[in-house]
């Protein structure tokens, strides 16, 4: 056990490290491919395009949770089901991604973008949103790679190659502004989102021990192979549509309930929010394939008895993590910004932030089959109890009033009646055992 905590430990620090290390690079590209994008057709176009470009961020439940049996399969070291459940995957996932691109072109040709979206995006001629279309597509069955690595412990290798996304961006973006092509600004970000899709494919493919084209040939496998999938996809599913329902409507609540100054205020206060949120997420993934490896092996009470040791160092390193937070990020606002975002709102997105971090490890424990339906209950009435609130305190509190319904929320509906699962329930169980 003493070399488990070990081998989690360096994944944990290697993650933060690399994100760390690497967010200069991300946001310098970004920020450059936006600058010369901005010049190239002004802001009023840059609007219509990132209309499109930001699309698949809306869309990232389109692998159906299809991918939680493949990280549940590598990470417990049965690596012959995880490859025939790759194989079937693949299956399903191309079906997905041939009526994903059928729908587009017919949602094209029958009502048109200008109705979708609301901008005619075919200022840049037709090809520039078909191409963007068909590279999405064709993305969504190699997204897959990113899933077998967080069940390998490869997270630290999956976030350095994301790098490659927002570089090979810039370079599109570069060629659309020097070479008077401004549909490169539409394909560029999922020209890039496919390209590291398949280099972490090829990368994950290979260290998961994939020997040669028949091996990666689609299937729909047996019945078993099918049910394996299932049995965790659906709950997957619903607690992968249900968290961005609760946790992305604050902009839409405050535009609603709240000034036009509260959600400029939020929204300044975002952009340092969602960064520091994001490191967060992607360190504490580490600790899925951990626990789900240690509960195969020895066993639930031990996996238990592990999680509560976790839990207590990861509420110790988080408090610290969000009072950082707290302090650094309104000095960041005034050095990058002229809004004065209240100290109030700061402490509630740390709190949030502090909140969200304990509840991933319960989450991040939680994830096999029977684990993940209780997930799917108590992220559907999180939905549901945040939804109220905001109601309630957007009026009361402004920019604040979400951010605090969504703290309360994930306390209530998740973060409480997944201890009290882990805890009292489990003692009752090795009891009667």
């Amino acid at each position: 056990m003493v070399k488990a905590e070990e081998s989690l430990t360096r994944r944990l620090v290697s993650t933060g490290l690399s994100r760390i290390g690497l967010l200069p690079v991300s946001v310098g590209a970004t920020l450059l491919a936006q600058g010369l994008a901005i010049d190239a057709v002004g802001v009023t176009q840059f609007g219509v395009i990132s209309l499109v470009t930001t699309m698949p961020q809306l869309l990232t439940f389109l692998d159906f949770g299809i991918g939680t049996a493949l990280i549940n399969g590598f990470a417990r070291g049965d690596r012959p089901s995880a490859r025939r459940q790759t194989r079937v995957a693949l299956a399903i996932l191309g079906i997905v991604a041939f009526l994903v691109l059928l729908t587009g072109v017919a949602l094209q040709l029958t009502v048109g973008w200008r109705k979708l979206l609301g901008s005619d995006i075919f200022l840049y001629g037709y090809w520039p949103p078909l191409l963007f279309l068909l590279m999405f597509a064709c993305s969504i069955p190699f997204g897959l790679g990113a899933r077998i690595l967080t069940g390998l412990g490869r997270v630290a290798l999956a976030t350095i190659l994301q790098t490659i996304f927002p570089l090979m961006n810039l370079a599109c973006a570069i060629a659309g502004y020097f070479g008077s092509q401004p549909g490169l600004f539409i394909i560029g970000p999922a020209c890039a989102q496919l390209a590291v899709a398949i280099l972490t494919f090829v990368v994950a493919t290979r260290i998961a021990g994939f020997k040669g084209n028949t091996s990666l040939s689609p299937t729909f496998g047996t019945a078993a192979d099918r049910l394996g999938i299932f049995q965790t996809a659906w709950p997957m599913l619903i607690t992968m549509m249900g968290v961005p329902v609760a946790l992305q409507s604050h902009r839409i609540a405050l535009s609603h309930m709240a000034s036009a100054e509260a959600l400029g205020v939020y929204a300044v206060a975002m952009v340092f929010y969602a960064p520091a949120m994001s490191l967060v997420n992607q360190v504490l993934s580490n600790l899925w394939p951990h626990f789900a490896g240690i509960a195969s092996k020895q066993g639930e009470f031990v996996a238990n008895t592990h999680f509560w040791s976790i839990f207590r160092k990861s509420a110790f390193m988080l408090v610290l993590y969000a009072a950082v937070f707290f302090v650094l990020a309104p000095v960041g606002v005034q050095v990058l910004s002229e809004v004065s975002v209240p100290r109030h709102l700061w402490a509630a997105m740390a709190v949030l932030i502090l909140i969200q971090g304990l509840q991933a490890v319960p989450g991040m424990y939680l994830t096999d089959a029977r684990g993940l339906r209780f997930q799917a209950v108590s992220v559907s009435l999180m939905c549901l109890t945040a939804l109220a609130l905001m109601l309630v305190l957007t009026p009361m509190m402004g920019a604040v009033g979400p951010v605090l319904s969504s703290v309360l929320a994930v306390i209530l509906a998740q973060l409480i009646p997944e201890l009290l699962l882990l805890g009292p329930f489990m003692r009752w169980k090795r009891a009667r055992q």
